[in-house]
């Protein structure tokens, strides 16, 4: 079974660990030139190189708002020494150990821009644009996981309101 995973951010590995597990074929896609996903920070604003919106939803000196003890994988639990609070450069150091240790790297494409996911022939076709050759190419997997996240567009409501004179 072929299983193609969007985003080599927290769910993305998590996926390509179970799905190597498993002992399926997997290759992850990441638009960026590292793993990491939300927890990648730059100052960077703007587009990159390949015209791509830079995102990060960090900023500076971020510290996490609850305890490692409950943000981990259940079987890659963070090291002992470390603090209940940790930064979000702790946290993507975590998250590049647990990488290296499932030996995940080789199955993550970076800078791979999906552009589009159909149905087709019994399977799921994907468009995907090798950034850095310029190459757009496209692939048949069996499965497909949409891994990349919540926070990769900005959700602005529009919440109408009005001004309401109270007479005294």
């Amino acid at each position: 079974m072929r299983v193609g995973i969007v985003g080599a951010g927290p769910a993305g590995l998590s996926a390509a660990k179970h799905a190597t597990i498993q002992g399926l074929s997997c290759t992850v896609f990441e638009q960026s030139s590292s793993l990491g996903g939300t927890w990648v920070y730059t100052d960077k604003v703007g587009h990159d190189e390949y015209g791509l919106p830079i995102h990060t939803s960090m900023y500076r000196d971020l510290r996490v708002n609850i305890p490692k003890e409950i943000v981990h994988y259940p079987d890659f639990p963070h090291k002992a020494n470390t603090r209940s609070y940790i930064t979000s450069e702790e946290v993507l150091k975590y998250l590049n150990d647990f990488a290296d240790f499932y030996n995940l790297r080789k199955y993550i494409q970076l800078k791979h821009y999906v552009m589009k996911i159909r149905r087709k022939n019994n399977c799921w076709s994907m468009r995907v644009i090798d950034l850095p050759n310029k190459q757009e190419i496209e692939l048949e997997f069996d499965a497909i996981f949409v891994c990349n996240g919540y926070v990769t567009k900005n959700n602005m409501f529009c919440i109408p309101f009005a001004i309401v004179q109270v007479n005294q």
